[in-house]
């Protein structure tokens, strides 16, 4: 052989060598990107598994909780009212004596916005309210481009959220149909609105520190 097909055998080897590597390493690489992706895949399915079997638990602790409230106030000798949060519908009771059942709805700019969370549990009354007049605030003329009037009174929109109000705590009120006047957008509080006459029921019911059971 001479020296020149020496060098081209040589040369060849290695270039043969060094393709062989690259196309296992090619090989390899996919290999384990094949692989990564796969036990990604099994690790989703796994965590929606977990995901599942955790809503579950909770839904079942949470039954276990409405239940055990259920069963407290159902032996009170006073009334309380129920709101089932998802269908809107409040039963007002006493023990396992439904008196009255009713429709709601749940109003203010937290509700506009998708940020209502209704609790699950037990609320209490805070304070009953007969006056609901609303006083609108300077901002609300300012958004409009208008003067803020400098008489009161002629800010001041009276009954605005019906004949009552119950205030329940962290941020929730029981109300009458909110008037027309009331800008939505200077709601703060969430208004768990009622017809006015369910209202007056609720009102005349109810006691200061009566149960609101959410569920």
């Amino acid at each position: 052989m001479t020296k020149f097909k020496r060098f081209i055998f040589i040369l060849s080897a290695i270039v043969f060598t060094l393709c062989s590597v690259r196309l296992f390493e090619a090989i390899t690489k996919r290999e384990i990107k094949s692989e990564y992706y796969l036990l990604k895949q099994e690790y989703n399915n796994i965590r929606i598994k977990l995901d599942t079997i955790e809503s579950r638990i909770g839904k079942k602790e949470g039954e276990k909780v409405f239940l055990s409230y259920q069963k407290s106030l159902a032996t009170q000798k006073e009334p309380y009212l129920r709101i089932q949060r998802t269908l809107k519908i409040a039963q007002l009771k006493l023990e396992d004596k439904t008196l009255r059942e009713m429709r709601l709805q749940i109003k203010g700019r937290k509700s506009i916005e998708g940020e209502v969370a209704l609790p699950l549990g037990v609320l209490i009354t805070k304070t009953k309210v007969e006056s609901t007049a609303f006083y609108i605030p300077d901002w609300i003329y300012e958004l409009e481009a208008k003067e803020p009037p400098k008489d009161s009174l002629k800010r001041t929109i009276k009954n605005a959220f019906g004949k009552y109000l119950i205030y329940l705590g962290g941020d929730i009120v029981i109300s009458g149909i909110i008037n027309e006047e009331v800008p939505v957008e200077a709601l703060d509080l969430i208004h768990l609105e009622f017809e006015n006459e369910d209202l007056e029921v609720i009102y005349n019911t109810l006691n200061e520190n009566s149960s609101i059971l959410f569920f």
